[in-house]
């Protein structure tokens, strides 16, 4: 299967993580958690596509060309926290353009609310780590946890460890494709220092905690 994982637009480059969102500014870091999903959809073998809207500073019009460019057949997109109404109407916008497409979402609010996220017409909700939900819905088993669909609402599933997390390689995916390297350079030239600094947050996350815990800064 053909699955995309979209950072929708906003009017100002954000970065959005689970329980966050926030003004970049020059300083523009990937998306955590479309990453870790899309590397799990490969690893499981589907073919997979990150398309990032603010590191790509695509438009709602430009964002759904290249969806569709792309040739999706499902979607998965991250809603932020203080933006998040404006995320889910930019992810309406994208089922509305690709009816026939399966398309959920993955967030802190969606986690709370998927009741009313699946009112929206969305057709999934990832719950909390979405990794368990995801391989759950590809591999159809709608009552599992960490997987919301119409008549399956479930619990969220257990934490993943350090390790798992540490496992799933996704700055490695990142930095290779397209979006990562615009990204890169963006941060590059607007502000050095800040550039350096995101080197070494990446740095960080990819050092296993010894503990076995999850990462504090995902959850």
């Amino acid at each position: 299967m053909r699955i995309a994982f979209y950072n929708p637009p906003a009017p100002n480059p954000i970065i959005r993580r689970y329980m966050c969102s926030y003004n970049a500014g020059a300083n523009l870091y990937p998306n955590i958690e479309l990453l870790t999903l899309a590397a799990d959809a490969r690893a499981q073998g589907h073919t997979v596509a990150y398309i990032d809207c603010i590191a790509e500073n695509l438009n709602t019009r430009e964002g759904i060309t290249q969806t569709r460019r792309w040739g999706a057949e499902m979607l998965v997109g991250i809603c932020g926290l203080e933006c998040f109404r404006d995320d889910v109407a930019e992810l309406r916008a994208l089922k509305a353009a690709f009816p026939e497409v399966s398309v959920g979402l993955c967030g802190y609010y969606p986690t709370l609310y998927p009741e009313r996220c699946l009112q929206e017409g969305f057709d999934f909700v990832l719950l909390g780590e979405g990794e368990p939900g995801l391989e759950a819905l590809l591999q159809g088993q709608l009552s599992s946890p960490g997987l919301a669909t119409p008549g399956h609402i479930n619990p969220p599933a257990a934490r993943l460890s350090a390790r798992q997390f540490k496992e799933r390689r996704f700055y490695r995916a990142f930095y290779t494709s397209p979006a990562g390297i615009r990204t890169g350079l963006r941060t590059l030239l607007k502000d050095p220092r800040r550039a350096l600094q995101a080197t070494l947050e990446v740095l960080r996350f990819t050092v296993a905690d010894k503990g076995g815990h999850s990462h504090p800064d995902y959850l």
